[in-house]
């Protein structure tokens, strides 16, 4: 299943994401599958599964986050990945300028 709260398929750097928020959605908060969309000022509170989960060769930036994850469940608070090693782009984020408030100590993946 892919419910994420908001799911960013391809998007470039031309467009432009501020002020977003989800929160207790049943999946990802969101996810990125590749493109290089930046996003400024998310808040990502009681998601079921990753909070911030990168795939495909996304390569964006995401600036002032808040992240918290769910007491009792929840996944990891970020997940990249790729595809595989020999396929580009490679998934390379930068997320600066963020508060990340885990459930457990193995909160990144």
């Amino acid at each position: 299943d892919e419910l994420n709260g908001i799911s960013f398929a391809g998007i470039g750097s031309g467009t432009k994401v501020e002020y977003i928020q989800v929160h207790q959605n049943l999946d990802d908060g969101v996810e990125f599958f590749g493109g290089g969309v930046n996003i400024k000022h998310l808040v990502l509170t009681g998601n079921d599964d990753d909070s911030i989960d990168t795939d495909n060769g996304y390569n964006g930036h995401i600036q002032y986050a808040i992240v918290v994850q769910r007491a009792a469940g929840g996944d990891n608070i970020t997940e990249a990945s790729s595809v595989s090693s020999s396929v580009t782009p490679q998934s390379n984020p930068i997320i600066s300028n963020f508060t990340f408030v885990g459930n457990r100590t193995n909160a990144f993946r």
